[in-house]
């Protein structure tokens, strides 16, 4: 398995395809909708998914935290993918700090969860979903995720045609074009040769289009479940179908995965892991049990709601012990296998974060919802989805000025540039499109509304 080469020191890495195999998303990132209609305060801080009119139970808590902690998971993301090419920078940094760097991967997989439970929160699973329901939430999804995904390919297609030109009898035009195609449909994780191509962290929005897909039946499904002891039988299963392809991995073994540390040391990179390997580390039938358990997780903290719990407002319960759990376990990553951290092995301890938030409560839950952690916690989708093209361009005009030749760009300046970026892409253009798409294309299908009713069991 591979590592994304930090895209700010890419003019002087090699171009190796295991520095990408575990770049993240978004995930797909989980992402956030507002609804127009909405009180001000749910509409503003609800997280990561759409909270359209035809879903959402207006009687609803908003859970800002959630929100907030999105901009540490992205911002994770942006410093792994820094220093995975620059490891010399890491020589005076702490070990447990250097491993908790080396595993910013592990993000993806708490946004996998999130994303499913943002959405089994916001929508109505107590019934089959008509087709003007599906496509009504489908259109939500679309506007969301898609204009900022369009912008991060954008953004790079200047330097696929400088190579394109440069090089044009060395490639193959139909090739370039299908790779392109399957990019720009959110499609390129159904083949090995595509799904790290162009952007990379693009490969888990191309998971979260499959898991949109599945999620009216998928989540339907498991909201059927009831009672402690079936949601701790599913529970159980997702985490072990969640770790059912690291455990093939090691057990055949397959190379550059199965028999690599969780902080891939220098020297075990391969240039051209095999088409198994990045099969089972981004194909969405891979990675969608993380997606099934968020769903399953919500479905807990429904029944906490249900039943009036008092662990409301003391959320820290759960989420100090699972942070504790992460930065124990990850700060020993270099005696623990790869596969296993890049997906499931912490899906307990990602639960208990955002359950915890969820329930809110503590120091850290008011710190995270803060007016201005909001705010870059809705922004954390374009810093997650644009910081690859954005470093990688960084790093060109670094290395053209010739400041400080042969040094990477300082972490401070990447940091800088991609906040400020994607916090005015987020103004000005991410969720102004988001809202007049998402009103254009739902106005397609109109219908009976999925409203979340208050005595619905919600």
């Amino acid at each position: 398995m591979a590592l994304l080469k930090g895209a700010a020191g890419a003019e002087e890495k090699g171009d190796s395809r295991l520095q990408r195999l575990v770049s993240a998303s978004d995930a797909m990132l989980p992402l956030r909708e507002t609804a127009s209609h909405r009180s001000s305060d749910c509409e503003r801080f609800l997280p990561v998914v759409p909270l359209s009119s035809q879903t959402m139970n207006r009687s609803k808590r908003s859970m800002p935290a959630l929100t907030g902690m999105r901009i540490f998971l992205a911002m994770w993301v942006v410093v792994f993918h820094r220093f995975t090419g620059n490891r010399a920078d890491l020589v005076d940094v702490p070990k447990t700090l250097s491993s908790l760097i080396l595993t910013g991967y592990a993000a993806v997989s708490v946004f996998f969860v999130l994303s499913g439970f943002v959405l089994a929160y916001s929508y109505n699973l107590d019934h089959r979903w008509s087709k003007q329901e599906y496509w009504r939430f489908a259109a939500a999804r679309f506007a969301r995720i898609y204009p900022s995904y369009l912008l991060g390919l954008l953004i790079l297609l200047p330097l696929f045609a400088w190579r394109f030109i440069h090089t044009w009898d060395l490639i193959d035009p139909l090739k370039e074009a299908g790779t392109a195609f399957l990019n720009f449909t959110l499609l390129q994780t159904w083949l090995p040769s595509t799904a790290l191509t162009w952007n990379d962290p693009g490969w888990s929005l191309s998971n979260e289009a499959f898991f949109y897909a599945c999620f009216p039946i998928v989540g339907v499904l498991l909201w059927r479940a009831k009672g402690a002891g079936k949601l701790w039988t599913i529970g159980l299963l997702l985490w072990a179908l969640s770790l059912a392809a690291p455990v093939a991995g090691m057990l055949i073994p397959i190379h550059g995965y199965g028999d690599i540390v969780a902080t891939v040391p220098d020297g075990t990179a391969i240039s051209a892991p095999s088409n198994l390997a990045t099969i089972f580390c981004t194909n969405p039938l891979m990675r969608i049990p993380e997606f099934c358990f968020g769903i399953l997780l919500e479905r807990v903290f429904s029944n906490l709601q249900n039943r009036g719990s008092s662990l409301f407002g003391k959320g820290y319960y759960l989420y100090l012990p699972g942070i504790l759990a992460v930065i124990l376990v990850l700060g020993q990553a270099d005696r623990i296998p790869f596969p296993t951290v890049h997906h499931g092995l912490l899906l307990p301890a990602y639960s208990c974060i955002i359950l915890g938030f969820a329930l809110d409560g503590g120091v850290l839950a008011r710190f995270l919802s803060m007016r201005s952690m909001v705010f870059l916690g809705n922004a954390s989708y374009s810093v997650y989805i644009l910081h690859v093209p954005i470093l990688t361009w960084l790093g060109l005009v670094w290395k053209r000025v010739g400041l400080q030749s042969g040094e990477a760009v300082p972490v401070s300046l990447c940091l800088f540039v991609v906040m400020l970026i994607s916090c005015l892409n987020y103004a000005f253009l991410e969720e102004p499109l988001h809202k007049r798409l998402k009103k254009g294309l739902q106005g397609r299908f109109q219908g009976k509304p999925t409203l979340v009713s208050e005595n619905s069991g919600r």
